[in-house]
């Protein structure tokens, strides 16, 4: 089961602001340099003059593109100053600073949703409680007809089932029932995210029915062991978000 990189949270506080501040540090450091690039261009004596910067703007055939810029910047700048009590090392790293300023505040807003997120049984991510018959209980045509409908529960929330298809469809539901619906995992509303949650236990039913040549050749090398013969599994099926 996977539900996508998580976020360390140091002993660290936030950086406070500056007394009667209303903007964050970084805002304010970024709303400088905005003011002292106009100031530069519309005055030759460095003189700000809000007037005058706004009339560049809009005479500018590229102003749009500058004015699109200035919101991201200081969009980063808040998403950076609200990240700052979870601050690790994922916020710092370089891979995120090549970035497009658009695509590096679309990933800084999702770790924020991930840092904020509510960590609940997934059975209560739905109102009222997912409350399920115990698999013992049912007829193998009911059980059929319930696990379609709670799959496609499932996804309404943004779970979405891997790896199944070696597994009944008494087995299946068991695992939703005993294993998926009482397990603590966070609620993220962001558009697009979904846990992923793969049904499988144990290396050797990966490798037997779901890892492709690339992969059984990869695992055989760093682990120095023999792969369980390659199967098709038994219970093939179509499932939403696969």
């Amino acid at each position: 089961m996977t539900t996508g990189d998580s976020l360390a949270r140091p002993n660290q506080a936030s950086v406070p602001r500056p007394s009667g501040s209303t903007e964050p540090s970084g805002v304010k450091s970024i709303i400088r340099n905005v003011t002292f690039t106009f100031a530069n261009v519309s005055d030759p004596n460095n003189v700000f003059d809000p007037d005058k910067a706004f009339a560049l703007m809009d005479m500018s055939e590229t102003s749009q593109p500058v004015i699109d810029e200035i919101d991201l910047l200081l969009a980063n700048a808040r998403l950076r100053d609200e990240l700052e009590p979870y601050r690790d090392d994922s916020i710092d790293d370089p891979s995120v600073t090549r970035m497009p300023l658009r695509t590096e505040n679309e990933y800084l807003a999702s770790m924020l949703a991930w840092e904020r997120a509510p960590a609940l049984p997934i059975a209560h991510w739905f109102n009222p409680a997912l409350e399920l018959p115990g698999p013992e209980s049912l007829s193998q045509e009911g059980l059929g007809r319930l696990l379609k409908q709670t799959i496609q529960l499932l996804y309404s929330q943004g779970i979405v089932l891997r790896f199944t298809d070696h597994l009944s469809d008494r087995e299946l539901y068991t695992i939703i029932y005993r294993d998926i619906l009482p397990a603590c995992e966070k609620k993220i509303d962001v558009p697009g995210k979904n846990l992923e949650w793969r049904c499988v236990e144990d290396n050797d039913t990966w490798l037997r029915f779901y890892a492709d040549a690339v992969e059984r050749r990869r695992f055989q090398e760093e682990h120095e062991v023999d792969l369980p013969p390659s199967e098709q599994p038994r219970f093939r099926r179509k499932l939403p978000g696969n």
